[in-house]
């Protein structure tokens, strides 16, 4: 259980650190998120612009040549929507869409996350999108992860002045890392609507 919520935090630190790019994108030329709109989700001609700027900027690809895609469910689940998506998988690889898979799409690898750093974002704003996701695009060594000390979990056993009956037990952990974000033109902080965003 330690093991799984020290992944889980390594996860929410690395996203809080990928979520200050300074390339931001939103869908239809939104600039704030108070004007992102519940239609206003990722779709084929998004990732295209994306995937373009990347590459201006020098971004290099991973091993198989794409970029990264790393996207919450909600956001993933319109994409399996996107008539593109659909199109481009219905004769060559129908089974993508009978596993509500997008894989790969438009030179991206798509990796979808329900790490507990990419929940929603509400907003009350009248016409806007009531939830709002941020997905990252990501070009190799766009940052990078230092470890500074292994995992390690400490347990204490029953007893002592406070636990005479010898009932409780103690569990931690702790670990020393630092994320960093390496070039910023590698990266971008993509915010847009989901399947549930829903105006008010």
């Amino acid at each position: 259980m330690c093991r799984l919520h020290a992944a889980e935090t390594y996860d929410i630190l690395i996203f809080n650190v990928l979520s200050a790019a300074s390339n931001v994108y939103r869908p239809n030329g939104r600039v704030s998120n108070a004007t992102t709109t519940a239609s206003d989700k990722i779709g084929y001609t998004d990732l295209v612009a994306i995937h373009a700027t990347l590459m201006d900027q020098g971004g290099r690809g991973f091993d198989d040549g794409d970029y990264v895609f790393v996207v919450p469910p909600q956001v993933h689940a319109s994409m399996l929507q996107d008539p593109d998506f659909k199109a481009s998988n219905q004769f060559g690889k129908p089974e993508r869409i009978w596993k509500g898979e997008v894989q790969e799409l438009a030179g991206w690898r798509i990796v979808k996350s329900n790490a507990p750093g990419f929940a929603a974002v509400t907003q009350t704003t009248s016409g806007a999108a009531n939830k709002l996701y941020n997905s990252f695009g990501i070009a190799r060594n766009a940052y990078q992860i230092s470890d500074l000390q292994n995992l390690r979990v400490y347990a204490a056993a029953p007893g002592g002045q406070t636990d005479t009956l010898q009932q409780n037990r103690k569990i931690g952990y702790k670990f020393a890392f630092k994320a960093i974000i390496t070039n910023q033109n590698w990266l971008f902080s993509v915010i847009s609507a989901g399947q549930n965003s829903i105006n008010n």
